[in-house]
């Protein structure tokens, strides 16, 4: 699929295909990464390694589990834009949606609960800003230790 991906690409100079780890990347400073599969939280290098002006653009979501075991899908999941700003990033939620879940990616299953519960009461098109390893301060529609997303009602 990689080498698929760089045969279509190769007149665009702007744009490197790489074949990895998706959250392992980027690991340089860049404008725009698009990620296509669900996850439970952003990446840490898909947030810090953004350019002011940079865009992220993913899935969020809940592993979907059946009787005998994950599925491989995502149960709920949204897809959020998130922007760098100069000191911040803003956020808007784009739509509902439905995709592969991660398998890279784990979390704790008290997590999930509190993602599929937010989902569940609505209002991610209040979503307005990220909350990036600092306290919370105000409102969130989503809310971790170390990570939210701040509602704008």
């Amino acid at each position: 699929l990689a080498a698929r991906a760089e045969a279509n690409l190769r007149d665009y100079p702007n744009v490197k295909v790489v074949h990895g780890n998706g959250v392992e990347w980027p690991r340089e400073p860049t404008n725009a990464v698009y990620v296509n599969f669900a996850v439970h939280r952003p990446a840490d290098l898909w947030v810090e390694h953004l350019s002011i002006g940079g865009r992220l653009i993913f899935p969020l979501g809940v592993p979907d589990v059946d009787a005998t075991g994950p599925t491989g899908l995502a149960s709920y999941a949204g897809f959020f834009l998130f922007r760098r700003e100069d000191d911040a990033y803003a956020v808007e939620f784009l739509c509902p949606v439905a995709f592969v879940w991660a398998e890279a990616v784990s979390g704790g299953f008290d997590s999930y609960r509190r993602l599929e519960a937010s989902f569940g009461r609505g209002g991610m098109q209040h979503v307005c800003a990220l909350r990036w390893k600092t306290e919370r301060q105000g409102d969130e529609w989503y809310s971790e230790k170390d990570w939210g997303l701040v509602y704008s009602r």
